[in-house]
């Protein structure tokens, strides 16, 4: 394993340094600015906002194991969907949002930490097994982490503060809870399974809930590995949404019509 990991460096590092010598273009001033989430940016770096670089440091580290925090360097994600929460707020205020795929919810506490500085107040309804099946991601190599069965007690205290309601389920079971059959409507949805067939699933029972003007958050879009989720996507919101894709790994839809 070891040495798979020093030979994909490898390749890295001499692709990088075949494109320094070979395309002036791809690396704009030569200083790097930006390195994480598989992305190395030599453009100037456009600081992300303070309040929001805050709430997510404070999201990345309390009541999360310290063995988690190396996973601070999504912090682009974070701002995206904190700016497909809000955009999703302002086009529908009155309906409440979705996460589907939460783990330790880092990217919906940032959101409800800034929106209750803003003195919004949306619910959050916030979907994931929460480490309850310790049989099914075991042996799964990264995975292996969603099994803590204290995961659900951190979300809880995570989360004391805000409008939210956890369910706790694998999906698409889950869905057949009460209190998620008597959700009507969305203005957000957050998907972060880690699988097309759970994304599918999510996006074939939340999708027709989600408002013209509403937004979906697709987390591992862009990643490697993740070519079936993706495929998911497209082909099940091209139709109906205009998707803004970054070069790293989530993207938004916004949905323009039922």
């Amino acid at each position: 394993m070891h040495t798979y990991i020093f030979l994909n460096k490898f390749r890295l590092a001499f692709s990088f340094l075949k494109c320094l010598f070979t395309n002036p273009s791809s690396y704009g001033a030569g200083k790097i600015s930006f390195a994480g989430d598989g992305i190395i940016s030599t453009r100037p770096k456009i600081e992300l906002d303070e309040e929001l670089i805050k709430s997510f440091s404070e999201s990345m580290t309390l009541h999360i194991p310290q063995r988690l925090h190396k996973y601070s360097y999504i912090s682009h994600r974070a701002q995206l969907y904190y700016f497909g929460a809000s955009l999703a707020f302002q086009n529908n205020s009155h309906l409440p949002m979705v996460e589907c795929g939460v783990w330790y919810g880092f990217f919906a506490r940032t959101t409800l930490k800034l929106f209750q500085e803003r003195e919004i107040n949306v619910l959050f309804h916030l979907i994931d097994l929460f480490g309850q099946d310790q049989t099914f991601f075991k042996g799964k190599g990264k995975f292996n982490e969603y099994s803590d069965e204290s995961i659900l007690n951190a979300v809880n205290s995570r989360f004391k503060n805000y409008n939210v309601e956890i369910h706790q389920g694998l999906i698409p079971d889950v869905f057949n809870l009460p209190s998620i059959q008597s959700i009507k409507k969305i203005s957000f949805l957050s998907c972060d399974l880690n699988g097309a067939k759970a994304e599918k699933d999510a996006l074939e029972f939340f999708f027709p809930k989600l408002a013209v003007g509403g937004i979906v958050y697709a987390d591992d879009y862009g990643c490697q590995g993740y070519e079936e989720s993706r495929k998911v996507f497209d082909e099940m919101l091209s139709d109906t949404c205009i998707p803004l894709k970054t070069l790293h790994s989530p993207a938004l839809f916004l949905k323009i019509k039922d």
